[in-house]
C-alpha cells in the first residue's frame, strides 16, 4: 500500500452517476494487474470488494492471495469497529 490513494474527482462522480442512472451492466476497460492490485488495496467495504471481484473474474483468479488478504483486513476492521461501538455505545474512546 505504498502507492498514492485513488482520488475521486467531480468527473469520476459524473461518470458513476451516468452509469448508475443508465441501468447498464459494467463494462470494465482492460485493467492491468497493477491497477487491479491498487483497486483491491483501496476497497474498504465487503460489498465493494465483492463487486470488484465479480467485475474482473479472469484477472481476479490470478490475484486470489491479494483478494484473500484484503478481504481479511476488511473483515477484521469491521470487527474492531463493531467491538468499539459495543464497548461504550457510541464508538468513541473514553480518554
Amino acid at each position: 500500500m505504498d502507492k498514492p490513494s485513488f482520488v475521486i474527482t467531480p468527473d469520476t462522480g459524473k461518470i458513476i452517476k451516468t452509469w448508475c442512472e443508465s441501468g447498464a451492466a459494467p463494462t470494465p476497460a482492460a485493467t492491468s494487474m497493477e491497477e487491479l492490485r491498487d483497486m483491491i488495496c483501496n476497497t474498504v467495504t465487503v460489498e465493494a470488494f465483492s463487486a470488484l471481484y465479480r467485475t474482473y473474474p479472469q484477472t481476479s483468479q490470478l490475484l486470489i492471495p491479494e483478494f484473500n488478504r484484503r478481504k481479511q483486513e476488511i473483515l477484521n476492521n469491521n470487527s474492531v469497529n463493531q467491538q468499539n461501538m459495543r464497548g461504550n455505545g457510541n464508538g468513541t474512546t473514553n480518554g
